[in-house]
């Protein structure tokens, strides 16, 4: 009897046709399933119990980068090689622990998991929906279901999903300096005639836009900062003034509407109204674009409708005069051109899903190519093709679509309570005020309406709080509590080591003083869904006794 022999290509190609894509049919769907649930297993089999995945490495990047090789032969064990992500995990914030609070990291949901793994399976292309067909609408009804809650007309609005916060001012700034300067797509940006003028507080992803449209970053004009974190419209005023005067043009007037470093909410109405006067007086013969970085402030119009006075949720006063202050400011958004939207901050959502809404859909056509020099991509023009216009020619829809399913699962209310539940637990903090002071700490922002806390520790004086308000104009005293600050923060890190017990950051400058010195303190975001009293309570506890141990071996 002859053997049959087969080669090694048919036995790779037949692992790969049954283990690792999906059939024809999709009747090999488990083998995915089976993968999710390893790699999910493994990695929460090694999470350990403290808010950073646990390390046991010393590998440096050098050793990283002169070690790796891609095998020169295929791998059969598929569930082996996936498990092993775990050790990829290592030193990574662990959202879902509650002791997790530095930066503006939520944890995303489940069902936008689900949906984004079962979408990708088919590879829609975003950039036309002659490849992602129906599934591309979503986009459309992301910005338009945004741009209603704003105020905005969600039949005149619309907006493209972007690979980030840096994404949507990109886009602002772009518009931008088409409608001041035209031609620039074509000639350039030659004249050095040109401006952003923006928040000194803002993410510096708005510096980030001038420089890459060719701006420049010496073009991004600085407005001065309100201690709120808010613009000082009559600093606005003055900057927007001298720039008309000495012959520039304003490409873009950036609001601060709850961004990553600023969580200030700008009046934007009140920018709006500054831009038709400087219109009028300087008889400008374009309109300079207004865009609100609201890439975590957008989340408050889910509150916009919310009954105040019956309290439908059952919050408590103070979380409920946040909720309502924010909800204000967030209603005046529709007097922007533009806002911008970070779903994978406050959305609850991975990273990343981002989206910059329009006001006026027709802005996009400041950014279309020219035909003449596209790939022969889009035959349907009957077809929604966001390709002709937007920067990325490479979109996946699976986010998209992962976004849009969880917008309409959480819905108005699940928003509500989720900030709801981050302002309760703000309230749970300041509740401590008396023994954070004792402790030689204060809060820096206890009276805002924000998710976050700013803890500063004071060396000044035993009266923390007198010390404080006098650093807000003796830089001298603000720069001895800084030092101090820093000091502590550097020295817990460094004792926490690897697997610390708990985990926030430190803000080079969570607010500015009244001469416009940066204000050091530690941060500490509340926006964890397994965040309790018992947890709030016992990270002051821990942040406390540190600070003790601190002083008694700096002999302070």
């Amino acid at each position: 009897m002859v053997k049959i022999m087969t080669n090694r290509y048919q036995d790779i190609l037949s692992d790969m046709q049954e283990s690792l894509f999906l059939r024809e049919n999709g009747d090999n769907s488990s083998k995915l399933i089976t993968l999710v649930e390893n790699a999910v297993a493994a990695m929460i089999a090694r999470q350990g119990d403290g808010p950073i995945y646990p390390s046991d490495s010393d590998t440096s990047i050098t050793d990283v980068m002169s070690s790796a090789a891609i095998p020169e032969r295929y791998n059969f064990s598929h569930s082996t090689t996936v498990e092993q992500v775990a050790n990829e995990m290592q030193r990574s914030v662990k959202v879902h622990s509650p002791l997790m609070v530095k930066n503006i990291i939520p944890q995303p949901n489940f069902v936008y998991l689900a949906a984004y793994v079962a979408t990708s399976l088919y590879m829609g292309n975003a950039v036309t929906g002659e490849d992602a067909g129906e599934a591309l609408k979503d986009e459309l009804a992301c910005a338009s279901a945004i741009a209603k809650m704003a105020g905005m007309d969600p039949t005149k609005a619309s907006g493209v999903f972007t690979f980030g916060g840096t994404g949507t001012n990109l886009y602002a700034v772009k518009i931008g300096l088409a409608k001041a300067k035209p031609k620039h797509a074509l000639e350039g940006v030659i004249d050095n005639d040109t401006v952003v003028i923006g928040n000194a507080a803002s993410h510096y992803s708005q510096q980030t836009s001038a420089n890459w449209t060719g701006i420049g970053q010496n073009n991004y004009l600085k407005v001065k900062t309100n201690i709120d974190q808010t613009t000082d419209l009559s600093d606005l005023e003055k900057v927007c003034r001298r720039a008309l005067d000495s012959g520039k043009k304003i490409a873009c007037i950036e609001a601060v509407g709850g961004t990553t470093s600023s969580m200030g909410m700008d009046d934007v109405e009140e920018i709006y109204k500054l831009r038709s006067q400087l219109i009028k007086e300087y008889s400008l013969s374009y309109t300079p674009h207004i865009h609100v970085d609201s890439v975590l402030g957008w989340v408050w119009l889910n509150f916009i409708d919310y009954d105040f006075d019956k309290n439908p949720l059952g919050f408590s006063v103070r979380a409920l005069k946040s909720a309502q202050h924010n909800a204000n400011m967030a209603r005046k958004f529709c007097f922007a051109d533009s806002l911008g939207v970070d779903f994978h901050k406050t959305g609850y959502t991975p990273y990343n899903s981002s989206i910059v809404i329009l006001k006026n859909k027709d802005d996009f056509n400041f950014l279309k190519r020219q035909k003449d020099i596209m790939t022969p991509l889009f035959h349907d023009e009957n077809e929604y093709n966001p390709g002709i216009y937007t920067i990325e020619t490479s979109r996946s829809v699976a986010n998209i679509v992962a976004t849009w399913v969880t917008l309409k699962t959480i819905g108005k209310e699940g928003y509500q309570v989720l900030l709801g539940h981050a302002l309760e637990m703000r309230e749970a903090f300041v509740d401590r005020e008396k023994d954070i002071n004792a402790a030689g700490m204060i809060i820096e922002n206890k009276n805002s309406a924000t998710t976050d806390i700013f803890l500063r520790s004071i060396v000044t004086g035993s009266d923390v709080q007198n010390e404080h308000r006098k650093e807000l104009y003796d830089d001298n005293i603000l720069a001895a509590n800084t030092e101090y600050t820093s000091n502590f923060y550097e020295w817990f890190v460094d004792r926490e080591g690897k697997n610390p017990k708990i985990a926030f950051s430190k803000s080079s400058a969570s607010f500015y003083n009244h001469n416009g010195k940066p204000v050091v303190a530690f941060r500490i975001v509340l926006l964890g869904v397994n965040c309790s009293v018992e947890t709030i309570n016992y990270l002051i506890d821990y942040i406390i006794n540190a600070k003790k141990i601190f002083d008694t071996e700096n002999s302070i």
